[in-house]
């Protein structure tokens, strides 16, 4: 928790008393959910879950498994027909 916050700058809305605990960051998933949206919006989604790996802060690219089999990996590998 304390590393992801840092890595985002320590925004002010991260250090509200609600979300110290698991089970507050549970209950308030709407605000942070919004929160990280904006603020990673405009930045290279690799870059990012690169960072934060490197952190130790578990993170990594989704895929929209409905666009894989057109995937240079997949295609090259004849993984689907």
């Amino acid at each position: 928790h304390s590393a992801f916050v840092a890595f985002l700058g320590a925004p002010e809305w991260a250090s509200e008393a609600a979300l110290a605990t698991r089970d507050g960051r549970r209950a308030n998933h709407d605000l942070i959910d919004r929160e990280i949206a904006a603020w990673v919006e405009g930045r290279d989604v690799a870059e990012v879950a690169d960072a934060l790996t490197a952190l130790g802060v578990p993170a990594a690219r989704c895929s929209d498994p409905r666009v894989q089999s057109s995937h240079v990996q997949m295609v090259a590998r004849r993984l689907y027909e």
